[in-house]
């Protein structure tokens, strides 16, 4: 498999879920160095539904460092807080690749037709695209479910599905 030199990838990982550790897996698996954008606090909280628990971003930069540490990474690894969707991946000659899920590949097709726009020089991004992973309940694990209690970073059931 092809190592790209700087691969990017981008999110609020908060709280850091296994469906997290495989994007973040899946980026360190695709490039020599990882860029991992994290939400400022104030775009975490913007449309977002228990937006109250969202951990802090020193706190959720915090938890993707562990990540890295924890497969002897952290070399490979740079952080930075994201203020907009495209935050460095719109300018940053090195970056040639993007992870995503299928949720935000759009985001990823605006990113690379804003390089484009910016300078012309610059290669489009080359889109990753990963599966969400799912809960034992057969749904996504997703940081708004763990915020609501619904399930654990792992996606076990804390609390029983409403019947429709």
């Amino acid at each position: 498999m092809q190592k790209h030199i700087l691969v990017l990838v981008g999110g609020t990982f908060g709280p850091l879920h296994a469906g997290h550790e495989l994007l973040l897996g899946e980026a360190l698996k695709r490039g020599k160095k990882v860029c991992v954008g994290i939400t400022s606090d104030k775009m975490a909280r913007q449309n977002k539904e228990a937006a109250h628990k969202i951990p802090p971003e020193k706190e959720r930069m915090a938890g993707v460092l562990k990540f890295f540490e924890s497969n002897n990474a952290k070399h490979r690894a740079e952080l930075c807080i994201l203020t907009d969707i495209y935050g460095p991946a719109a300018l940053t000659p090195k970056a040639e690749a993007i992870v995503v899920t299928k949720e935000t590949r759009a985001n990823a097709e605006k990113i690379n037709l804003l390089r484009a726009r910016q300078d012309p020089a610059l290669l489009p991004l080359k889109i990753y695209v990963v599966k969400k992973k799912l809960a034992w309940d057969g749904a996504h694990i997703s940081s708004t479910r763990i915020r609501k209690g619904e399930i654990d970073r792992d996606g076990r059931m804390l609390k029983e599905k409403p019947k429709s």
